[in-house]
């Protein structure tokens, strides 16, 4: 049924026409003047006193003191449908902006939407599942949970710079875990106690003319992958053998971008007081052995080197993660068998545990790639 007057005060956005953007304020200023000009072409669709299409329509007629044209939905389908294939068929978005969409939807409260049958596969309890939102935008997994880290975490503007097409979710989801990274380090550092450095007071070891410690060591490292070995390394330096192994050890760790944050914090720690003189080496080789003992393995002052040892530990990620990969890809494929409802939470809760660990491997993988 039309309804010439429009009871302006009365209406109300309707949560489910959120999860598409607002258009831009210039946008917005040039409908509002069409609208002034040649009336509103397009009614508004209502639900009551609730606007479910045409936020910015009303909008405009608002900015255009022009009295909203509506007509009550029809109710034919799901309101979810309805609301998007109306915008889909308007609109002209990117892969971003449909993962954002598809990100608020995988986040809406059923509350938002108890049109929904409880037999349609998109509405299970509570939310609709991250796979049904991303069938109906046509997007990855991957890219709504990207979306839903930038509509939790984002700024404001970054969130609006993805729904107008200005950036894509990529861009601004590192922008968010390296802030989230920064966060957790920060509340780590106030509650780790770092380990106090004992100073020695006698007379600093004798180093190459001209070099720190840190030079030396960076040195030491860069040579050490041409030269194959810390006693060739030591011998070109003309440095103490044990002393060059520390230093390596030290500027090895420190560069590291694939650490915990309590790790990271310890090797920021002993870089930081590498070139301290009065700080012993062997106290920040033995502030970093449990971190060089995970890495690398104990009892391995044997003959394999440290690259032999990174080496060996790459063909162990590389195995280990090819067979979580196969697992991940035949995940879809696992037949269920029935389950009483305590073994259904308990497979649950463990699904759900192996995929924040592998979320947090996405993360240090992600780090360590910049």
């Amino acid at each position: 049924m039309e309804q010439a007057a429009a009871r302006n005060n009365e209406l109300s956005f309707h949560p489910v026409c959120s999860i598409f953007p607002l258009m831009p304020e210039e946008q917005l200023a040039a409908l509002a003047a069409d609208i002034r000009e040649h009336g509103l072409r397009e009614p508004i669709v209502v639900a009551g006193n609730a606007i479910l299409d045409g936020r910015n329509r009303w909008l405009a007629c608002q900015k255009s003191a022009r009295e909203p044209w509506t007509v009550e939905w029809d109710r034919h389908g799901s309101l979810l449908d309805f609301v998007l294939s109306v915008n889909l068929h308007r609109r002209h978005l990117s892969t971003s902006q449909r993962a954002m969409v598809a990100g608020r939807i995988a986040t809406m409260k059923s509350g938002e939407r108890t049109d929904l049958q409880s037999n349609d596969i998109r509405s299970s309890p509570g939310t609709i599942s991250v796979d049904g939102a991303a069938v109906l935008m046509a997007v990855s997994k991957p890219s709504v949970f990207r979306a839903k880290a930038v509509l939790e975490g984002g700024t404001p503007d970054e969130i609006h710079a993805v729904e107008e097409g200005r950036a894509t979710v990529n861009s601004i989801v590192r922008k968010v875990w390296a802030r989230n990274r920064d966060q957790k380090r920060q509340q780590t550092a106030e509650v780790i106690a770092l380990p106090v450095l004992p100073r020695s007071h006698g007379p600093a070891p004798k180093l190459p003319e001209g070099m720190t410690r840190s030079q030396l060591a960076a040195s030491a490292v860069e040579l050490r992958e041409t030269l194959g070995s810390a006693e060739a390394v030591a011998s070109v330096l003309k440095i103490d053998r044990k002393v060059c192994g520390q230093l390596i050890d030290i500027m090895m760790i420190g560069r590291r971008r694939d650490l915990g944050p309590r790790d990271t914090l310890l090797a920021e720690r002993a870089l930081a007081h590498l070139d301290d003189v009065h700080v012993p080496l062997s106290s920040l080789c033995e502030m970093l052995a449990p971190i060089a003992d995970r890495l690398w393995g104990k009892g391995r002052k044997g003959k394999i080197s440290r690259a032999g040892l990174e080496a060996n530990r790459a063909e162990r990620f590389e195995r280990g993660f090819g067979i979580l990969l196969q697992a991940c890809r035949n995940g879809s494929k696992i037949e269920i068998p029935h389950m009483a409802p305590a073994k259904a939470k308990e497979v649950l809760a463990e699904l759900r545990e192996a995929v924040s660990h592998v979320r947090e491997l996405m993360e240090k993988i992600e780090r360590s790639s910049k």
